[in-house]
């Protein structure tokens, strides 16, 4: 059973869900280079995902776009970038869908379609080069995968209500995550302290909605 969540509020939750999280490891494996990353190494798929009655399919890919105003990295905000999308296997796996219901039920939110970006990060990257922000999104999660070969005390995560007060600053450990209501928060993560060669750590970006309604219509294409 999944550890007991810590809610901040009804926008900010904190959990373990009880899924299988070696099946989840494993699916990082093959994640591509993302070559439009130029703060370090960083490997990335983004898939926009339709939730149906019979289980949960890829929709056809749209390119991931953030306003400067979101994501101020050269060459990375303000662009359209095209990724591969997360493997089917994952997709329709029992584990990945239990993980996201979960998720989405922390919302409130009647979701028919999200988006999730795999992201490794090498010990050579920073997880958060733009430093602290918002995620352009409604609602986001953030699941930790995999630490390994890091600093245990490295890649600390805080987050900051509108007020500017602190709601949480800790090191995530494998197979929690966090959901919350993006507006309502910044958030920003420490850099990853390699204590061996090989380093990286795995999370899952979730978000509502799918990435594709963001992309301005005028620069489908380019």
């Amino acid at each position: 059973m999944g550890a007991p969540y810590f809610m901040h509020s009804r926008s900010f939750y904190r959990n373990s869900p009880d899924v299988d999280l070696a099946f989840l490891q494993a699916s990082f494996d093959n994640v591509p280079y993302d070559h439009y990353f130029t703060q370090g190494q960083r490997f990335r798929t983004t898939s926009r995902v339709e939730i149906t009655g019979h289980g949960f399919r890829l929709l056809p890919k749209r390119p991931l776009y953030q306003p400067p105003s979101v994501n101020k990295l050269e060459k990375y905000g303000g662009i359209c970038r095209d990724y591969e999308d997360a493997p089917v296997s994952l997709i329709e796996s029992a584990p990945f869908q239990k993980l996201i219901m979960e998720w989405i039920s922390r919302t409130g939110v009647q979701a028919k379609s999200f988006s999730v970006h795999q992201i490794r990060t090498t010990g050579t990257g920073s997880p958060v080069p733009e430093g602290r922000h918002h995620d352009g999104t409604d609602w986001t999660g953030l699941y930790v995968v995999k630490r390994h070969g890091i600093d245990p005390e490295s890649a600390c995560t805080t987050y900051w209500d509108r007020e500017e007060e602190v709601v949480m600053r800790d090191i995530l450990g494998e197979g929690e995550l966090i959901t919350f209501e993006d507006s309502k928060y910044t958030h920003d993560t420490t850099a990853l302290v390699p204590v061996r060669d090989g380093a990286y750590r795995d999370v899952f970006v979730l978000t509502l909605p799918e990435h594709g309604v963001n992309v301005p219509d005028e620069l489908i294409g380019e």
